[in-house]
């Protein structure tokens, strides 16, 4: 059965008495819907992505804060116009980091800092998906890069649109200290129990 909710109508192939069967008219009246569908959604993400650009051409231009959403350490403050940084979550990054440096994998990392009793990062427990994200996240080094979800292969692909948007978020990580932490991940460190 395929229900069209805005005519209020339910085709189905094998038809019962209260049901439209699929003969040509229900064909075209379901072809159309799924046109007219297909082109509301395009309008929508066009949109979308037309607003983003806007937003992010503010953001390199005008150094404009382009939305509330943004790293775990840092929130927007009440004018929207400047990021409070959260120096307890800083410092656990900055242990990360550290750590990363010395050749450890995630797992090694998260028990060097349950030793130093950091079992937590912003309330949630440390996972070696956590840390690895924080280990690779560009906003450490105050870069944005700005994305949009895309689904046209019916799974949800995050693409990333425009440039990367240097010092839109205050840094807190040195690059010498971020680099050096990605060379051990290139270097075989995948972020698991080894190292």
């Amino acid at each position: 059965s395929i229900a069209i909710v805005k005519w209020d109508l339910i085709a189905n192939a094998g038809a019962g008495d209260n049901e439209l069967a699929m003969d040509l008219p229900a064909d075209l009246l379901l072809t159309v819907g799924m046109h007219i569908a297909y082109k509301e959604s395009k309008q929508k993400s066009d949109r979308v992505l037309s607003a983003k650009r806007i937003s992010q051409e503010k953001a390199r231009s005008e150094g404009k804060i382009m939305t509330r959403s943004c790293p775990a350490w840092l929130t927007v403050n009440k004018e929207k116009d400047a990021f409070i940084v959260d120096d307890s979550l800083v410092h656990i990054i900055k242990r990360m980091f550290e750590l990363k440096v010395t050749r450890l994998g995630s797992r090694r990392i998260i028990n060097e800092l349950e030793k130093e009793g950091i079992t937590k990062f912003n309330g949630s427990p440390l996972r070696v998906d956590i840390v690895d994200k924080y280990l690779k996240m560009g906003a450490v080094i105050g870069r944005l890069q700005t994305t949009i979800d895309d689904r046209t292969t019916g799974k949800r692909i995050r693409k990333n649109i425009g440039e990367v948007i240097e010092d839109y978020y205050p840094r807190i990580i040195s690059d010498d200290l971020f680099y050096a932490a990605q060379a051990c991940f290139e270097g075989g460190q995948s972020g698991g129990s080894a190292g």
